[in-house]
């Protein structure tokens, strides 16, 4: 339960929360320590073992004014009133947290707000969700095999790389912005890999924590949800809720086919790493979930 389960951000595990339909069933996570090219189920290639290493404001600005002469209309206006001078007041009232999230691979009407954080690929009909609160990112994927991993690329504002990771045999030649961080996610694997200056950094050694969690009902379900601290990911802004981020993301067969690009502008099939991918999203975060993911297409 996103928000009822406490997420552990210091300590490692190698079994992973399972999040099936019962929230306390486990499902048993095979993390190889950074080497994902060891099995079948493993994403890579051959150069995981490459040797590459690896400010944010709150978006609640206080106007300083009730407004209505100086009279107190609603909610808005007396949580201005309960910032001291010179501080942040608190969230407005339609900048609430995430509520009932719950990271069991299922998707409920509503559960990551409203229409504005879905964003369907008309042409594969996967729906893409995402929210956020201060100290995680959520993602769901809907209609789309969960044994079959999902690649997202981000750019934090950080320096990053413009061709991407060989993940599946699938190696992005030309990215629309400098990508500072990578996520991977299926039904038993995930990680995230930083970019260092030079290309990505190998997979850090505790992607299994507890803090990271990727939910779904089996490897043949069709709905994943995933949480990932901004700690683990978000390292331009100190590890904290950034202000601003791009991205852009994917599905892909084992076999390198690419498909539910998210912008759905961008190329599919199998030859997609190999030609330029210009779309992505642009998103101004503003405090508790913000601005809508999937608005803003570049």
């Amino acid at each position: 339960m996103i928000g009822g389960v406490s997420l552990l951000g210091g300590s490692l595990a190698i079994v992973l929360s399972a999040c099936g339909g019962n929230d306390s069933a486990t499902h048993g996570f095979v993390y190889d320590g950074g080497n994902p090219d060891s099995g079948d189920d493993q994403p890579g290639d051959d150069d995981d073992d490459d040797d590459m290493d690896a400010t944010t404001g709150d978006g609640a600005a206080r106007d300083g004014s009730v407004g209505d002469g100086g009279k107190l209309d609603g909610a808005a206006d007396a949580a201005k009133l309960d910032a001291a001078p010179g501080q942040d007041s608190a969230p407005p009232a339609d900048a609430a947290p995430p509520q009932g999230l719950n990271c069991d691979g299922i998707v409920t009407a509503g559960e990551y707000g409203d229409a504005t954080h879905q964003y369907l690929n008309t042409t594969s009909n996967q729906t893409w969700y995402m929210a956020w609160d201060q100290t995680n990112l959520y993602v769901a994927i809907t209609t789309a095999t969960a044994s079959e991993a999902a690649v997202m690329y981000w750019d934090f504002g950080g320096s990053g790389a413009t061709v991407g990771f060989g993940y599946d045999d699938v190696t992005p030649s030309q990215l629309p912005f400098q990508a500072d961080t990578i996520l991977y996610f299926k039904d038993g694997y995930h990680d995230y890999r930083l970019a260092n200056g030079t290309g990505w950094a190998a997979a850090p050694s505790g992607v299994g924590d507890a803090a990271y969690k990727v939910c779904d009902t089996g490897a043949s379900s069709t709905t994943r949800e995933l949480v990932i601290p901004w700690a683990d990911i978000a390292s331009a802004f100190g590890g904290t809720q950034p202000p601003t981020f791009n991205f852009l993301g994917y599905l892909e067969s084992p076999q390198g086919y690419l498909y539910g690009m998210a912008p759905g502008d961008n190329p599919g099939a199998l030859d997609a790493g190999g030609v330029p991918w210009p779309h992505y999203f642009d998103v101004q975060v503003s405090g508790f979930n913000g601005d809508s993911p999937f608005d803003d297409e570049k």
